[in-house]
């Protein structure tokens, strides 16, 4: 297994985890409020910490608008992929 690593800048890093804070918190407190939240590829990868091409291959469900050049992920689906894959 190799390793990607993705420079982001100090904004890029804080809005990462102010996303990753509001899907826990969403998914914690009120899960029916994430169904139809739209996150764009790049926050879905940083949210899973990985590239965006590798989000591709993991199989997590996406939405195109329009044409395959705008792809968007619902949040509830990013928190479902981490949840099916926590180990316990």
């Amino acid at each position: 297994m190799s390793v990607i690593t993705v420079e982001l800048t100090k904004a890029e890093r804080k809005q990462v985890i102010s996303d990753a804070a509001q899907l826990l918190s969403d998914r914690l407190y009120d899960e029916s409020s994430m169904e139809l939240r739209l996150i764009s590829k790049a926050r879905a990868a940083g949210l899973l910490d990985v590239d965006p091409k590798t989000l591709e291959k993991l199989g997590v469900p996406r939405v195109c608008l329009s044409d395959s050049k705008l792809v968007k992920y619902l949040a509830s689906d990013i928190a479902e992929f981490i949840a099916s894959r926590r180990e316990r």
